[in-house]
């Protein structure tokens, strides 16, 4: 099914460090293997890019990209316009009908400060996420879990019991 292909959401990890969040308007352009590529804007009906948050752009906000197909290695090209200040980008993940995922790990400025060797644009190649690896991937529910590498937390032990008491 073509429609499965589609990019249905995506996801972006604004840094928890200082300064890190941005109002500027920011663009993300994706393109596959055989050079199909789209470009929308990140911009949601709530205050995005703070400091420390995922935040999520869906169909309905992803104009070009929730009607491609796409297939393949991606990349993604992140840009922000030049207004007033930079953001610190750590990753995004791009969510397709059919399951799929890739994420791409950013970990940078997109600044245009004269003063620092930053970029208001920079590509990433993104990795497809194994969905048996899932659990390792950036969520939105473990904010500090931004290395796909990074393994997770050990299960509790199953016959650990827990000493409250419920008289």
């Amino acid at each position: 099914d073509p429609a499965s292909s589609e990019i249905f959401e995506i996801l972006t990890k604004t840094g928890d460090i200082k300064d890190a969040n941005t109002d500027d308007t920011v663009t993300m352009q994706v393109c596959d293997s055989k050079g199909r590529c789209c470009t929308t804007g990140l911009d949601s009906p709530v205050n995005d890019r703070e400091k420390g948050n995922v935040d999520t752009f869906s169909s309905g906000m992803l104009g070009d990209c929730s009607v491609g197909n796409f297939y393949g290695e991606l990349r993604a090209t992140l840009s922000k316009d030049s207004r007033t200040d930079g953001w610190f980008i750590e990753w995004a993940e791009i969510r397709f009908g059919d399951g799929r995922s890739h994420t791409c790990m950013f970990n940078t400025w997109l600044d245009n400060d004269p003063n620092h060797d930053y970029s208001n644009s920079v590509t990433v190649n993104c990795a497809e996420v194994d969905a048996t690896a899932k659990p390792n991937a950036p969520t939105t529910d473990d904010p500090t879990s931004t290395d796909p590498k990074r393994s997770s937390p050990k299960p509790t032990d199953p016959t650990t019991t827990d000493s409250k008491s419920t008289d």
